[in-house]
């Protein structure tokens, strides 16, 4: 999901950034994580995230959940979009700080 979020620069350059993140995986990763999630919860959050999808419309609705998602990202023209790909954090980060210092 999309958060503000305030990224700071180097110590003592004076610079930082408030900038919209999105964190985006390709649709159908993103059904598998949540899917994969909700088979073997790690924490409260995944289970309430499971039990809300059910009374929502169950795992076809993650897909409509998506688009609506990027329909909000395409109205907000200065959010930055990063493409995630599972178990690669250091990938996302590189992503996000070269989208930061290009802007």
């Amino acid at each position: 999901m999309a958060r503000l979020v305030l990224i700071n620069g180097a110590p003592g350059s004076g610079k930082s950034t408030l900038a919209q993140v999105v964190l985006l995986s390709d649709p159908q990763d993103a059904v598998d994580r949540f899917v994969r999630r909700s088979l073997h919860p790690k924490t409260g959050v995944h289970r309430d995230a499971q039990v809300l999808l059910e009374r929502c419309g169950g795992v076809g609705e993650l897909a409509a959940m998506y688009d609506r998602l990027l329909d909000v990202v395409a109205s907000r023209p200065g959010t930055i979009s990063v493409l995630t790909v599972g178990g690669e954090v250091e990938r996302a980060y590189r992503d996000l700080v070269a989208q930061v210092d290009h802007k």
